[in-house]
């Protein structure tokens, strides 16, 4: 998966989430400062927030991991596929230069 771009990232809901509990703790504690009022279930919706985009970010992790696995799989079968043919190219390759040693052995004498 290549780098994700500014867009991306700020496309995904988890950041989105963040963000927003993020914004919403400044904009609490500047409440807090102006107003010398606590806001006491504010908290409570920053950790839900919060909750809500590591759940989040964990299953597009998982998603991800899963996909990389099963790119990893069809890799390492291409790999396998490449060594059982370059194994088959070299074995002709040597069965031909003792042939031709030989001819040329043969042809000396």
């Amino acid at each position: 998966m290549p780098m994700l771009s500014t867009t991306a990232i700020a496309k995904r809901v988890d950041f989105q989430l963040t963000a927003a509990a993020i914004f919403m703790s400044i904009g609490f504690e500047l409440w807090h400062l102006l107003t010398d009022r606590f806001v006491p279930h504010g908290y409570l919706a920053l950790m839900l927030l919060l909750g809500v985009a590591s759940v989040l970010s964990s299953r597009s992790r998982a998603k991800w991991y899963s996909e990389q696995q099963s790119r990893m799989a069809a890799l390492d079968a291409v790999i396998s596929e490449y060594q059982q043919l370059s194994d088959q190219v070299l074995g002709q390759a040597g069965r031909k230069i003792t042939d031709f040693q030989s001819e040329m052995d043969t042809a000396k004498n």
